[in-house]
Parts: C-alpha cells; sequence; structure tokens
C-alpha cells in the first residue's frame, strides 16, 4: 500500500533545498545534504522528487507561479502605464529581490534546469502588453523590435539580480532599495513617464 504523501514534508523540503541550494550551490548540494537539513531518510526526498534536478524545477516553477499569479491579478486593478510600471517597481521587484537564495539558484549552475528562458520571455510579454499603447504613440518608438525590450529585459532583470546577489556578498555600500531606485529612475527617463514612489 503506497504512502500518502504530506504536503507539509514536500514543503520542508522544498524550503530546505532552496537555502541550501542559495547557501552552497546546486552543485555542491547532495541530495543526501537536503535529507540531512530535513532530518529525513534519503528515501523520503526520492518520494516527493525523483532527483535533484526535479526538485530545483519544483522550487522555481512554484515560486514564479504563484509571483505570477500575484502579479496579473493585481495589474488587473490598475488602470494606467505608470500605475503598472509603478506595482512591478515598487511591490513585486522588491519582492523578488528580497529571496536571496532563489535569485542565487536563477543565477547559478542550476539555471538550465530553471526555465530562465521561459521566464525571460512571459516578462517581455507582459511588458510589451503593458507599453504597446506608449510604443505605438510616441515617435522615438517608431524603430521598436521585440528584441530590443528582450535585450533591456535581460540587461536589467538579470543584471539586477546579479547586483543584488553582489552587494549582498560584499562589503559593497548599495541596498536593494537603491538598486530599485535606479530602476525607477531609469525608466521613468527612458519612457518619459513619472512614477509614484
Amino acid at each position: 500500500m503506497a504512502r500518502a504523501l504530506s504536503t507539509e514534508k514536500r514543503t520542508l523540503i522544498m524550503e530546505q533545498a532552496k537555502k541550501l541550494f542559495g547557501e552552497a550551490g546546486f552543485a555542491a548540494t547532495s541530495v543526501s545534504d537536503v535529507a540531512t537539513a530535513c532530518e529525513l531518510p534519503v528515501g523520503s526526498i526520492y518520494t516527493y522528487f525523483t532527483n535533484k534536478e526535479e526538485l530545483v524545477r519544483a522550487i522555481v516553477e512554484e515560486g514564479w507561479n504563484d509571483l505570477r499569479a500575484r502579479l496579473h491579478e493585481a495589474l488587473a486593478t490598475e488602470e494606467s502605464i505608470e500605475e503598472k510600471l509603478e506595482l512591478l517597481v515598487g511591490t513585486f521587484f522588491p519582492e523578488l529581490l528580497a529571496d536571496s537564495d532563489l535569485i542565487t539558484i536563477l543565477l547559478s549552475e542550476a539555471v538550465e534546469f530553471t526555465g530562465l528562458e521561459e521566464k525571460i520571455n512571459e516578462l517581455v510579454e507582459l511588458f510589451e502588453g503593458i507599453l504597446m499603447p506608449l510604443i505605438r504613440s510616441r515617435p522615438q518608438f517608431e524603430e521598436y523590435r521585440r528584441s530590443n525590450l528582450e535585450a533591456a529585459l535581460m540587461v536589467y532583470f538579470l543584471g539586477t539580480l546579479e547586483a543584488v546577489r553582489i552587494t549582498r556578498a560584499s562589503s559593497l555600500n548599495v541596498k536593494p532599495e537603491d538598486i530599485i531606485g535606479f530602476l525607477r529612475m531609469t525608466i521613468q527617463n527612458v519612457l518619459g513617464l513619472k512614477l509614484n514612489n
């Protein structure tokens, strides 16, 4: 008779694995390390996840899906481009930047298992949907190409994540809120919009 799976045990495994992947790195963390941190036998980990790669995928996907659902719900309540961008920059991006373990996982050797390309494409579609009325109405965006937005999001999204990771691991006097301030300023200057902060 198969054992019933416990949601609490699965959550514990994911939380401990996320912490270990963030601290020691994906490659340096074994399933045995996760089991030890959870105070479970190694076999229990395999009851919930086939392997370490499936575990890291679950950590990233479930966190991303939750963030995406809340983001789309919040964006649906905002009318203007400025309100939508402020919601992204002022609420959701700081939330993401606070999760240093997830940042490390997204930027680590585990990137091949995290579907980062899909997430960047989702962000491009999201930003394109928000910005398209502005792009169509302003002459300076006459030569707009989707690849420009893809490049910008890669530079700013991944660059911001890396900047936060570096500042947390060093004695640099830059805080995540400084990085958010720079992003807000850049968006305002490039798009000619005023965000509420």
